[in-house]
């Protein structure tokens, strides 16, 4: 498969499972010394914030995320986030390609998901 992904599956509950290792660090998934490394901005200064292996702030996630935001989307139409200001997780896996569903389902659920009030 000539994809990122390398043809790795999940499901949505998994992917928020491991998202939430980032926003609840206690070492059981990932160490915490590790945690604090890959959120971190690694971009400073530039127009692309970006951490080890997560975008980080609400560009591409969701227009209500913080910046502190960590987060990525794939070409196969996915987006997963975790929002540390508001204690929030979004994983919303699609099998349209990004280009289809970055504006008909991902942005505007992102948005939306971001936006409401809890």
């Amino acid at each position: 498969m000539g994809s990122p992904c390398g043809g790795g599956y999940s499901s949505a509950t998994d992917v928020a499972r491991f998202l939430e290792s980032f926003l609840f660090p206690d070492g059981r998934v990932v160490k915490v010394s590790t945690v604090r490394q890959m959120i971190r901005n690694r971009n400073s200064g530039l127009d692309t914030s970006r951490s080890l292996g997560f975008a980080v702030g609400p560009t591409g996630l969701g227009a209500g995320c913080s910046e502190r935001t960590l987060g990525r989307g794939g070409s196969i139409g996915t987006v997963a986030w975790a929002d540390p200001d508001s204690d929030r997780i979004c994983v919303f896996l699609t099998s349209l390609p990004a280009r289809v569903s970055k504006s008909l389902v991902l942005r505007p659920l992102g948005d939306l998901v971001s936006s409401v009030s809890i």
